[in-house]
């Protein structure tokens, strides 16, 4: 799954995570973003969300997904290469200057370093983004680190197949199934906010995406050419299981495949 473009966003793997603390940060933003919709729970836990039409407990439970987008950044406290998750806000700003005429640019990432200020606690903190003043390029010890790590795909791709290998749950909408572990119902419980007319209806649906997914994934991953994938990928479209997301991640596994399959043939 490709970044996405800029033009594209609309507001809502490898490498050490990185969070930004109070105060100033300066970072190098080295990839585009990659959205990500989730369900935050107690903990700080978060799960990749498919919709209530693949299968998500917590959709299906009345909880509203948040939207956040990753970055490939490095950090220039320490100079490491880490990923960063972030809101609209940081997004947004990055966006305004891409399309501005004193710091816009017309590549993925810009080309100056980013300077994010946040201030604040809990549902009060903000963060403001600037631009640096001049353009800092990449050093070659720095592009050989996004080189070895890769794009995001891996990342996002097995965030998303954690929530579809997990029990979508069989709960009634806004209620708590008997069945579900004591973690289960406590996760719904916390991510769940009301709306009105939820708690009276049973949603029908099965394991159909679930078991899908296990099926696609065994025939990717048994494909020894690339026609074969390509073959696979066309026959998406009549398996009535394969939702919009699930169908994202299978076309990322068959490209995954593909890559493994040139460097088998490199080899």
């Amino acid at each position: 799954m490709p970044g996405v473009s800029y033009d594209k966003l609309t507001p809502p793997a490898k490498g050490d995570y990185f969070k930004f603390p109070d105060g100033e940060s300066c970072i190098k933003i080295v990839s585009l973003p990659y959205e990500l919709t989730q369900h935050f729970v107690q903990g700080d836990r978060s799960y990749a969300c498919l919709g209530a039409e693949g299968g998500c407990k917590f959709c299906l439970a009345g909880a509203e997904p948040e939207t956040k987008f990753l970055y490939r950044i490095i950090d220039r406290a320490d100079g490491k290469l880490k990923v960063a998750e972030v809101g609209w806000s940081i997004v947004g700003a990055i966006k305004d200057f891409r399309d501005s005429n004193e710091y816009g640019f017309d590549t993925d990432c810009p080309p100056w370093d980013v300077i994010v200020t946040r201030t604040g606690q809990g549902l009060k903190t903000r963060y403001t983004v600037h631009a640096s003043r001049k353009d800092t390029p990449l050093t070659k010890a720095e592009q050989k680190l996004i080189d070895e790590a890769g794009d995001l795909d891996e990342l996002v791709t097995k965030k998303r197949e954690r929530a579809v290998d997990g029990d979508p749950g069989r709960h009634e909408t806004g209620a708590v199934d008997p069945d579900q572990s004591e973690r289960e119902k406590e996760e719904i419980a916390s991510s769940r906010k009301r709306k009105p007319g939820i708690g009276t209806t049973k949603p029908q649906y099965g394991d159909g995406p679930v078991e899908a997914m296990k099926e696609w994934k065994a025939k990717i991953a048994a494909a020894a050419t690339v026609k074969e994938l390509d073959e696979a990928e066309s026959q998406t479209i009549f398996d009535k299981r394969v939702t919009p997301a699930l169908d994202a991640i299978i076309r990322d596994a068959i490209k995954g495949r593909k890559a493994e399959l040139a460097l088998e043939a490199e080899g």
